[in-house]
């Protein structure tokens, strides 16, 4: 019942009890080269936040990822499927089992609280971007357009440069197409 509730953004508390910025599902690797996925968090706040109790959940029930450690500042936040091979040169922040299912699944960040705080694909369906081998680029991510706009699927677009992990989205702040 609670993961069908509407996508509401809510302020969370770090350890000292002071209110942070939304951290947000940034970039989603679903079908990649090499066959080890990859997600990406966000922390768009000016405070650090520590992850203890959150967890990445998708509609499926896989994956069901217990998050630990912390999201500095401004910083980035690495999960890589499998091992830390995923991202060759960018060490992960932490290793998950479960896959992705590469035609489309609900993905929701819950905070130590069971509060959602935030979403990728929360109506469900075909992933709102990102390729397969057959698309242009081949494996390519799907990025964030905005990280602190509500999840939409306007709010997503294919990377164009295949994937930014730990960086800044290719596609961060395009105007909107149409």
């Amino acid at each position: 019942a609670m993961l069908a509730s509407a996508f509401t953004v809510m302020s969370v508390e770090n350890a000292a009890g002071a209110s942070s910025a939304n951290v947000a599902i940034n970039e989603i690797m679903y079908n990649p080269v090499s066959g080890n996925e990859w997600i990406e968090l966000y922390n768009p706040g000016d405070e650090v936040v520590t992850l203890e109790g959150w967890r990445i959940l998708s509609s499926d029930g896989a994956p069901d990822i217990t998050l630990r450690g912390r999201i500095p500042a401004g910083g980035y936040y690495l999960l890589e499927r499998g091992n830390d091979d995923a991202v060759p040169g960018i060490k992960a922040d932490l290793i998950y089992t479960g896959a992705l299912r590469d035609s489309g699944e609900k993905l929701f960040l819950i905070d130590p609280r069971g509060r959602i705080v935030d979403s990728a694909n929360k109506d469900g369906g075909p992933w709102p971007a990102g390729t397969n081998r057959l698309g242009n680029p081949p494996c390519a991510s799907m990025e964030r357009i905005d990280p602190t706009a509500p999840d939409t699927p306007a709010d997503w677009a294919t990377s164009r440069t295949g994937g930014t992990p730990r960086a800044e989205n290719s596609t961060y702040n395009l105007p909107p197409e149409g």
